[in-house]
């Protein structure tokens, strides 16, 4: 088969969406080399993370050449790909060219969520309009809709007049890179460079509204001094984050909540399996990727009820109901309630190994 993707953000984004269409491209060359795999992007950014896609005897690039980057990817890409004769586009992030049904190209599309339908406030009106739109479209039109999460398979359900059986839940892979152990000279200059308390948990996110930070700043609030240890906050933010620092100096614990940003690919690993465990209160998430990166580097996971994240939290987690800043003080301050056992949680992040995720999206293709 030849396979199309819109690869934009594959060179163009270095988070979430980024990270989820070169861990698939990439999985997918690995495990099925028989298929041509064809990259379709506005720009081809070469640096360490898409270095990988530049070799020509694995993928070929399509690089827009028009000055009409938004043209091209919503429309006009689809007389590259009838060219290039692909058998099935896939739109890694929640849209396909307006047109492709038309086109003899079969088309699969992957929705990661529907945030903008649940936290309005976040999003400008065009913005909504925007993505209610290319989200629709996409599963009015696709083929197949993969959706990253059985949460949000429902959701989509709820939102576009599609059938059950058009939609497929395929899970996100882990990225090995989490499973592997540092030594400890390597943790212990992550440790000093970042100036880490001996004992810390962890929250990795974006501190944006629906991630709900403020939350564990209560809750640390509340809990006696002798029984608090440091949080490390690994994520960046705007308003929602200088509210939270605001909270945290009206509560006095400045000196108990260290913020870090930009942290590299190399360092996060290590940052992970320094800690003690990681919270993760979000009240809306697509897959919340940050609790399978925990889970892999050993850690207990605290999370809330009510999204996917008691899909992938699993057994490894503890699941609280969202919002109860009592209950997550007290499972905080007793840790003794976070042990987990690791052969279970083996068992769990089988589900999520980058094998059973490309065999599963290759039979979506195979169905198509």
């Amino acid at each position: 088969m030849k396979i199309g993707f819109d690869a934009k953000r594959l060179f163009l984004n270095y988070t979430g969406l980024g990270n989820y269409s070169r861990n698939i491209v990439k999985n997918l060359q690995e495990y099925y080399p028989e298929h041509e795999y064809h990259l379709y992007t506005t720009k081809a950014l070469r640096n360490l993370d898409t270095e990988y896609f530049f070799d020509k005897s694995k993928f070929i690039i399509h690089e827009n050449k028009s000055a009409f980057n938004f043209y091209w990817r919503s429309v006009s890409i689809i007389k590259d790909l009838v060219k290039d004769e692909i058998d099935i586009f896939h739109g890694l992030s929640a849209e396909l060219p307006i047109g492709i049904k038309k086109s003899k190209i079969k088309s699969v599309v992957t929705i990661h969520d529907l945030i903008f339908k649940h936290f309005k406030s976040d999003y400008k009106l065009v913005d909504r309009l925007i993505y209610d739109f290319k989200s629709g479209y996409a599963c009015q039109n696709a083929e197949r809709v993969i959706a990253i999460s059985e949460f949000t398979k429902g959701d989509i359900l709820k939102a576009y007049n599609i059938s059950n059986d058009k939609i497929e839940v395929v899970y996100l892979p882990i990225d090995n890179r989490f499973s592997k152990k540092a030594n400890q000279i390597e943790l212990e200059k992550v440790k000093s460079e970042f100036n880490l308390p001996d004992k810390f948990f962890l929250y990795v996110g974006s501190v944006i509204g629906r991630k709900n930070l403020k939350s564990v700043v209560k809750a640390m609030s509340i809990i006696e001094v002798r029984l608090r240890i440091p949080l490390v906050v690994v994520g960046s933010g705007k308003k929602y984050l200088e509210e939270v620092k605001a909270m945290i100096k009206n509560t006095g614990l400045e000196d108990d909540i260290l913020f870090l940003k930009n942290i590299s690919n190399e360092d996060l690993p290590k940052i992970y399996q320094l800690s003690k465990f990681f919270v993760f209160p979000s009240l809306y998430e697509g897959f919340g990727l940050p609790v399978l990166e925990a889970i892999q580097s050993g850690k207990p996971v605290v999370v809330s009820k009510g999204t996917s994240l008691e899909e992938v939290a699993g057994d490894c987690g503890t699941i609280l109901p969202q919002n109860d800043v009592i209950a997550l003080a007290n499972t905080i301050k007793d840790k003794s309630n976070l042990a987990i056992e690791l052969e279970d949680c083996d068992k769990h992040l089988k589900k999520f190994d980058p094998e059973v995720i490309v065999k599963g999206i290759m039979e979506v293709y195979k169905n198509v």
